[in-house]
């Protein structure tokens, strides 16, 4: 559950105040209220009387002009402002090129000296704003960082604090007297960064992550998205480092979406590794986030990378998060900074093919994403769709709703479903250039079996009162998301009621095993399947019809214990108990 938590003058960061009048950069302690010293305004004066006209009756002079009527109100506008640190061609940041970028689409609120909120606004795409109140009264102009949006497409994201109860970043101005006439604030949020090290406070974070979210927000809606988002948080603090424990402490370990709770958490220990100026990273995380607000995902999570022959749910995840941040940002590039001083990183082009190719990698499914999506048509890239189809297919019934789990076979599927058949030979061409030869959702008769022994086929088929025997493999080193530690079967339930799922040990591999088991329904979990028992997993549940899938697993292999190895089961699927 996210909690929604008001604003208190604890917890409104006032180590984010800037001075009201002119802007200015970030401050611990809040500058003294200055003597209000508004602009100055003529007095009414009169115009003066001409003499009078000789004759017998002279005309008598002109009357005084009439006082002008007092102001009712007086307009505060202004420009609102972050630094932000752009990457050297290693993937480091680069200080030496921070620029001042706008706060683009945040909440800006006008408050009174007792913090109540007089008016409100949206910063515009160059970060202006403009608000009304009453002449002569003390305010202070705040921005939140949260982007709001009422019409379709709607959203609402927040940066918040984990590490001080999930309070909202605001960066505010001091309290200063409106005068009589319209005036300006400017608000800067500094880096925070002292030449060699940051110092405090470091108020250009949130809305430097909160920019590279407002970047893919309004690509999506230029690209025709209609869906609602959920609500949802990204967690930084200058306290969250690359330790595990509390997150409520900071140690978050990575950079990561909590699926059960729909947020993200995002690294900012400077002496370690802090991602608030990664883009790549920040929109890769919305990324999943995205993957699950507006489709599903069925990834497993774990560790990755490039070079990695991965679950293919997890290689589609992950792929499909690096080619989100590369379309968005109009880069083509993945690049994440690290270390003391950011001063070290890795940077990628999602153009470049990969060593690592396959219905598996998340190199192959990042590169033939983006390359449906870019501008650009090269040797093997025929396609300039845009992210418009991208977003499509992944947002259809047919795709959140389907049998397979999700992989590049489904998403392949589902585009071709929105494309002519000009695109459909160029996209098959494209997944053959990666090796990916399987056909359809299921990816039915794929070849390439990522020099695994056990990969293949990416699905079984089981009938309901048969039996097939599948094996699992793993050792310390590949383990849990490793292309062959979990295998899919694929049956039809034609009889709605009880059925008996059995698993036991049976074939290639030594010792005694621990079989596991998930069960889904159209993306949805049903059951897992873990007792504990050994050479045997047995249970009986109650099925409607339609088709399932079972994800069948060797417990070693999924954790990496040192009895990890081959294990096969046979598997079977029968009505009754």
């Amino acid at each position: 559950m996210i909690m929604n938590k008001w604003l208190r003058a604890g917890l409104v960061f006032a180590l984010f105040s800037l001075v009201g009048c002119g802007g200015g950069s970030g401050s611990l302690t809040e500058a003294p209220t200055p003597t209000p010293s508004p602009s100055p305004s003529p007095s009414p004066s009169l115009s003066p009387s001409p003499s009078p006209s000789p004759g017998p009756s002279p005309s008598p002079g002109p009357s005084p002009n009439p006082s002008p009527t007092p102001a009712t109100s007086v307009t505060i506008s202004g420009e609102l402002s972050y630094d932000f640190v752009p990457h050297s061609s290693n993937g480091a940041l680069n200080y030496n090129l921070t620029s001042e970028e706008p706060i683009r689409g945040a909440i800006v609120q006008l408050l009174s000296a007792t913090n109540t909120v007089v008016d409100s606004t949206v910063s515009s795409d160059n970060g202006t704003y403009s608000l009304e109140g009453l002449p002569n009264t003390n305010y202070r102009v705040r921005v939140l960082a949260e982007l709001q949006r009422s019409a379709v497409p709607s959203w609402s994201v927040r940066v918040t604090d984990n590490t001080e109860g999930n309070a909202l970043y605001a960066l505010d101005g001091t309290l200063v007297n409106s005068g009589i006439g319209d005036s300006t604030r400017d608000l800067h949020a500094d880096s925070g960064w002292t030449g060699f090290s940051y110092g405090e406070p470091r108020a250009a974070g949130p809305f430097a992550i909160l920019d590279s979210v407002y970047q893919v927000l309004t690509q999506l809606q230029t690209a025709g998205l209609t869906t609602n988002l959920s609500a949802t948080e990204l967690r930084w603090s200058i306290n969250n480092s690359a330790n595990r424990g509390s997150l409520a402490n900071g140690n978050i370990g990575t950079s990561f979406y909590d699926p059960n709770i729909d947020v993200m958490y995002i690294l900012g220990d400077a002496n370690g590794d802090t991602d608030e100026y990664d883009r790549s990273v920040v929109q890769h995380e919305f990324g999943h986030y995205l993957e699950d607000a507006l489709s599903r995902s069925d990834s497993i999570g774990g560790s990755h990378s490039l070079s990695d022959r991965l679950d293919m749910r997890v290689a589609f995840s992950e792929g499909f998060a690096n080619a989100l941040t590369a379309l968005t940002s109009n880069s083509g590039i993945y690049q994440d900074s690290s270390g003391p001083g950011q001063a070290f990183g890795f940077r990628f082009s999602l153009e470049n093919l990969h060593s690592n190719l396959g219905w598996y990698s998340e190199a192959s499914v990042g590169n033939i994403i983006y390359d449906i999506g870019d501008d650009a048509s090269e040797a093997g890239d025929d396609l300039n769709l845009g992210l418009g189809p991208i977003i499509s297919a992944l947002s259809a019934s047919t795709y959140r709703n389907s049998s397979a789990l999700t992989s590049i076979y489904l998403f392949a599927d589902e585009l071709k479903k929105l494309t002519d058949t000009g695109a459909d030979a160029a996209l098959d061409s494209m997944l053959q250039s990666h090796g990916i030869n399987g056909s359809g959702p299921y990816g039915a008769g794929e070849t390439d079996d990522g020099g695994q022994s056990v990969s293949l086929p990416v699905y079984y088929q089981l009938s309901v009162g048969g039996t097939i025997n599948v094996c699992s493999r793993g050792d310390r080193s590949n383990f849990y998301n490793a292309l062959e530690v979990r295998r899919f079967i694929r049956f039809d339930v034609d009889n709605a009621g009880t059925h008996t799922i059995e698993l036991t040990n049976s074939g290639q591999g030594t010792g005694d095993k621990n079989p596991d088991a998930v069960l889904f329904r159209s993306g949805t979990r049903l059951a897992v399947f873990s007792s504990g028992v050994v050479n045997s997993e047995i249970r009986t549940i109650t099925l409607q019809t339609g088709e399932h899938i079972l994800e069948v697993y060797e417990s070693a292999n999924a954790t990496g214990a040192a009895n990890a190895g081959v294990a096969c089961f046979d598997v079977n699927v029968r009505e009754g108990s």
